[in-house]
């Protein structure tokens, strides 16, 4: 599989790539995540804009159908999502979710 032109799987410079976490967090502890999760090379696969609107294809609708359901599943003081709002925004290069 390749990832990038000059990065495969393996490769040291992925291995030893700065880190996104904050330094002394506590990850385990109860808190609220914002999480995003773009395709590989931010390619389009979840859908397209029309206009205004994403209009979500198939594999988009898969995804929106897969979150709406993991919202619903009682995992120890997990939510996914907010009050009256949906778990997830699904773009046409990616999702962002809060969890909660």
């Amino acid at each position: 599989m390749k990832m990038s032109d000059d990065k495969q799987p393996g490769d040291s410079r992925l291995r030893n790539r700065r880190t996104l976490r904050m330094r002394g967090y506590d990850y385990a502890r109860a808190g609220a995540y914002f999480v995003t999760v773009f395709t590989c090379g931010r390619q389009y696969l979840f859908g397209e804009i029309v206009g205004e609107k994403v209009v979500l294809s198939e594999q988009g609708k898969l995804v929106e159908h897969c979150f709406e359901c993991v919202a619903y599943i009682p995992v120890r003081h997990v939510f996914v999502g907010g009050r009256g709002r949906p778990p997830t925004t699904i773009q046409p290069n990616g999702m962002r979710m809060n969890i909660i």
